[in-house]
């Protein structure tokens, strides 16, 4: 029989501890996210009014992903590649080890192309968040993006 190792036991019983703090402190990033960036590079998600939701990571579409993940890296804002295939982490041959094949979620794996996301993680600090949005802010894509 499998059991959870002591140390990850002890480590996820004190995060379950804050989970209220966890998850308002994620929805406090994420809607900071949402209410200040205003970037035609960028499309953020689609969320019903009657929706609670709490993110891991807050997801942004865009049609530039290599281009605004480099951009980033160099302007040392975190943004990150989550999802980049149907069977994340999986890519490319790995792929196989799970029987999936290319084109079977045509629109899942156009949405891995597009997707970039930005942390709402405990650590996350007004700073970080007013780095990001400044940054997405101020990048400009000659392309046009879906509809926001």
């Amino acid at each position: 029989s499998l059991r959870i190792a002591p140390l990850v036991k002890r480590r996820l019983k004190k995060r379950l501890l804050s989970i209220d703090k966890i998850f308002k402190h994620s929805q406090y990033v994420s809607d900071q996210y949402r209410n200040r960036i205003q970037s035609n590079c960028v499309t953020h998600p689609d969320i019903p009014q009657d929706c609670d939701i709490v993110f891991a990571r807050y997801p942004l579409l865009t049609k530039n992903k290599q281009k605004l993940l480099s951009n980033a890296k160099k302007a040392g804002v975190e943004l990150a590649e989550w999802y980049a295939s149907p069977v994340h982490p999986l890519t490319d041959r790995d792929l196989s080890l799970v029987n999936y094949e290319k084109g079977s979620c045509p629109n899942a794996e156009k949405l891995c192309s597009e997707v970039v996301s930005l942390p709402v993680h405990m650590k996350v600090q007004q700073k970080d968040i007013d780095k990001a949005v400044i940054f997405l802010n101020n990048v400009d894509f000659d392309d046009k993006v879906r509809n926001k």
